[in-house]
């Protein structure tokens, strides 16, 4: 006896089936759908064309000159080369870095402690052998002086057009003993030409604070001094006078000796001296107050300037293409550069007024520039240092 519903269920099946094959038969003889007849589409007004733009090439092809002339010039590259030698010789008494990420603006900073005796002008005995003079025994400032006079070669095809320098003295505001003469310097006054007014003596048994603090003012630019004469001694390999002038060295350089006291110092937070956090008045010695800077600046030749573009063209679709490509390579690092064209941080400027009238109290400057009329611009100078403009010239 079969059970109940299974009749119903197999009737159901039996429909839905013939239902399957009905629709399977009516498929095979249906014939195609019919297409909707064609139509025609109207014209479309074409767009109103008023004046084409190919862009500003030339402009285009302007800051990719500039963007490699602080990339990849090859006077650029020597000069890098070159620096990386002076921080050889120098060892870790100094640091290097660029100015404002520029590869032709350069300072080393050294530590006083490292190159003097306390309270001492002349540099400490340590002589290094230097292969650009020969490999003599020689000041490490004299061998670094060789490496800098090998990019002003001009048989060289990467020699620099200029070199602009400036040799920057700075003291805490510990002041001289009484009687101590060691800021005097007088042969290296004589040496670079430079007459103060009043003349510098000795520090009086009697001296107030005050005018030991003065004496160790001029101490700053002694010690300054001391280094500028050493770098010119291997510049010209120790063949010229000693008070030759630089256009005498036949040299393109400008160079500039300048004492800024305790400027930088009084500059800090506070006054505090960096590394203890104390100000003078709790601790007059300040370490990193006592300190000589170098400021390095390199003017190329324009044919020294190569592009390293891989595509050709004058169209301003290649010109936007290469200066992409070099804008590209400066933000990634593959060189440090700067935003701003060399010629708009130079370190001297054409100026008839020499540059140290009117510098503040406590500051000494002696300039010597191959060429008239162009003399040390100290706000950039400044800037450089991090010295506040209010301890600064405003001029």
């Amino acid at each position: 006896m079969s059970r109940p519903g299974s009749s119903m269920r197999r009737a159901l099946g039996a429909v839905i089936a013939g239902l399957l094959v009905a629709a399977v038969a009516a498929c095979q003889h249906a014939g195609p759908y019919p297409a909707p007849p064609p139509r025609s589409v109207p014209p479309l007004d074409g767009p109103v064309l008023e004046g084409e733009d190919g862009g500003d090439a030339a402009r285009m092809r302007s800051l990719e000159a500039a963007c490699r002339a602080r990339l990849s010039g090859r006077s650029a590259a020597a000069s890098i080369a070159a620096l990386d030698r002076v921080h050889e010789v120098l060892g870790s008494s100094c640091d290097l870095e660029t100015v404002d990420h520029d590869p032709l603006h350069w300072r080393l900073r050294c530590r006083s402690d490292a190159l003097f005796k306390s309270g001492q002008y002349a540099l400490s005995a340590r002589p290094t052998r230097c292969a650009e003079l020969g490999k003599r025994k020689v000041s490490s400032w004299r061998c670094v002086g060789a490496v800098l006079a090998g990019l002003l070669d001009p048989k060289q095809p990467s020699s620099l057009l200029r070199m602009d320098a400036a040799v920057l003295g700075h003291v805490d505001m510990r002041p001289l003993r009484p009687e101590s003469d060691s800021h005097v310097c007088t042969e290296l006054q004589r040496g670079l030409g430079y007459a103060p007014e009043p003349a510098w003596s000795a520090v009086p048994a009697e001296a107030t604070e005050e005018e030991r603090l003065y004496a160790n003012n001029q101490l700053a630019w002694c010690r300054a001094a001391s280094v500028a004469d050493a770098l010119r001694g291997g510049m010209r390999g120790d063949t010229k006078a000693k008070d030759a002038a630089p256009e005498e060295d036949g040299l393109p350089l400008s160079l500039a000796v300048l004492g800024v006291g305790t400027s930088w110092l009084g500059s800090q937070p506070g006054g505090a001296c960096p590394s203890t956090g104390k100000s003078p008045s709790e601790e007059k010695d300040c370490v990193d107050a006592r300190r000589v800077d170098l400021l390095l600046r390199f003017t190329p030749r324009s044919e020294a300037t190569t592009s390293s573009c891989d595509v050709e063209g004058s169209d301003a679709r290649t010109a936007l293409h290469c200066l992409q490509q070099c804008l590209e390579s400066e933000a990634v690092g593959q060189l440090e550069a700067s935003d701003a064209p060399p010629e708009r941080t130079p370190l001297f400027v054409e100026r008839p007024t020499p540059a140290a009238a009117g510098l503040p109290a406590g500051w000494y400057l002696k300039e010597l520039s191959a060429g008239a009329g162009r003399t040390l611009d100290v706000a950039r100078v400044c800037a450089a240092l991090g010295i506040d403009p209010a301890h600064c010239p405003t001029r």
